[in-house]
């Protein structure tokens, strides 16, 4: 088992690695009293990540795991929320989260994968 001061000095050297700040948002529907609702993105701020181009292999796995073509990966604090179906915004492009894994075995970072919104 990993110390917990070597922990905590992991967890600095990786957050400090982090370069990128990306938009988080999550979608909200709001009942229009009919049976129907209005779907609206809200930003629930930004994320200061790594991005990480997914490899040909990689691409290839997660298009059979999730039947989504990945387009980019993000690497981030794992405290924060960030779901499965929440929204990046990172260079003009929307990207939406398909999967979020651990990138180690003792959780120092989360990988989330993504795929471009049409």
């Amino acid at each position: 088992m990993i110390p917990a001061n070597e922990l905590a000095a992991m967890r600095t050297t990786v957050f400090g690695s982090f370069d990128v700040t990306v938009t988080w948002q999550r979608k909200s529907v709001a009942s229009d009293g009919y049976g129907s609702g209005t779907e609206t993105w809200n930003t629930l701020g930004t994320l200061t990540c790594n991005i990480i181009k997914p490899s040909a292999a990689m691409i290839q796995e997660y298009a059979a795991r999730l039947s989504v073509t990945v387009s980019l990966m993000i690497r981030y604090n794992p405290t924060n929320a960030l779901a499965v179906g929440d929204r990046i915004r990172y260079a003009g492009k929307f990207y939406t989260v398909e999967l979020i894994e651990n990138a180690e075995s003792y959780t120092v970072a989360n990988d989330a994968i993504l795929s471009a919104v049409q």
